[in-house]
């Protein structure tokens, strides 16, 4: 039990690694000066999972992996200026029999297709998708080793801590 737990934490957090990194804008162009804020992003990241956790044919319990967090953007992949802040939150899917798994992809998959949501991973054992009109990216992903346990991740894109970027005195 013990080394399913030392390995699901590693695997999800390169969940959120892969999904975070900035992946747009919350405004068009990733040279827009305005974005929502960074309390604004939180917010929208637990609206996110509470509707994403609605649309799985099996109600999962929602355990935190480590909590919303947020960081820098340290090394933006959009093309955008530092000083932005992205938030994630990470979530294990308990109470979900594996044989449910693939139902529970299946869902995601046709949420995401009706929503159009953008595909950027999809594997047997990783979904991740972003919905192109905010920049936010829904993920989930079943853990390789072990009791195959399903974990979802949200991250927001990089925004500006107050919304705006800081003024250059």
């Amino acid at each position: 039990m013990a080394d399913r737990k030392r390995l699901a934490v590693p695997i999800s957090a390169a969940v959120l690694l892969l999904m975070t990194g900035c992946s747009s804008s919350s405004t068009p162009g990733p040279a827009a000066t305005q974005t929502i804020t960074l309390d604004q992003a939180k917010q929208r990241v637990q609206s996110y999972v509470d509707q994403i956790a609605a649309i799985f044919p099996v109600k999962p319990r929602l355990v935190a992996n480590g909590g919303l967090i947020s960081s820098e953007c340290e090394d933006p992949n959009d093309g955008g200026p530092k000083g932005r802040y992205d938030a994630s939150l990470d979530n294990f899917l308990r109470d979900v029999p594996p044989t449910d798994n693939p139902s529970m992809f299946a869902a995601l998959r046709a949420y995401a297709n009706q929503n159009g949501y953008k595909s950027v991973e999809d594997t047997s054992t990783i979904l991740t998708y972003q919905n192109p009109k905010d920049g936010f990216r829904i993920g989930l992903e079943e853990s390789v080793t072990g009791g195959q346990g399903l974990s979802m991740a949200i991250s927001a894109p990089c925004v500006w801590p107050n919304g705006a970027p800081p003024s250059k005195s």
